[in-house]
């Protein structure tokens, strides 16, 4: 009986190390598809995703090009059509173009211009000015934006060319005390810029430019530093009001 047990009990350890063995040996198996799949799924993802990169940076790339040809051919569709010449003057290159709009001219040059092609009338009893009063003129207004304000203005009774916002809303105000016998102050300019929904800082900055505008173009009279008495023999004024 002894040896029975003995013989019952070395069985049953080979059994289980039987046993054991095929377990590892089915776990090993598992781990190692487990394994080859995840190998799988990580070489297939990657190539999708880096083939839809580089097809999307391929058509932006060539997207890119296509504006900048684009850009290119009408930049030199537009330069192409100006004319232009030099001619040596000592050691300097004067270049000639066939549009005045191609090269941005000097304020002093296009208001000599204007005066040359029509001799300016600001004021109806003045008359016609002078030269030299047409210099004064520009030097009385050294200020950009007053400048371009009073080209807006030449342009508009010239040319019929817009004027700016900011000159209509002013106009308005002038052109009201003008028929109403009245004068006008930096006060009213600013609350009319104010009621037009401009903030105070750009209300006043352009009140301050209006002032010098109205009376170095003979629209107005300037009283003092904060007011202003309408012109009645203002050529513009009269222009505006009619």
């Amino acid at each position: 009986m002894a040896r029975k047990r003995k013989a019952t009990a070395s069985t049953a350890a080979s059994v289980e190390e039987v046993t054991a063995d095929t377990t590892t040996m089915d776990a090993a198996a598992a781990d190692i598809d487990a394994i080859a799949a995840l190998l799988d799924a990580e070489s297939a993802a990657p190539v999708e995703d880096v083939a839809s990169d580089e097809g999307e940076l391929i058509d932006s790339v060539a997207s890119e090009i296509d504006l900048a040809d684009a850009k290119g051919e009408a930049y030199k569709s537009s330069t192409s059509e100006i004319d232009t010449s030099e001619e040596k003057s000592g050691d300097e290159k004067v270049v000639k173009t066939a549009r005045s709009r191609a090269v941005k001219q000097p304020f002093e040059d296009i208001v000599m211009a204007y005066h040359k092609e029509e001799p300016l009338v600001l004021d109806a009893e003045q008359g016609e000015m002078t030269d030299a009063q047409v210099k004064e003129l520009i030097a009385s207004m050294p200020q950009k934006k007053v400048r371009e304000k009073a080209l807006q203005m030449f342009g508009n009774i010239m040319k019929d060319e817009k004027l700016s916002k900011y000159t209509i809303i002013a106009l308005e105000v002038l052109k009201k005390a003008y028929l109403s016998g009245e004068v006008v102050t930096t006060a009213q300019l600013k609350k009319a810029y104010e009621n037009e929904g401009y903030k105070p800082g750009t209300a006043n900055a352009q009140q301050g430019q209006m002032m010098v505008l109205f009376s170095e173009m003979k629209l107005a009279e300037r009283l003092d530093r904060s007011t202003l008495k309408p012109n009645p023999n203002s050529v513009l004024l009269e222009a505006y009001c009619s």
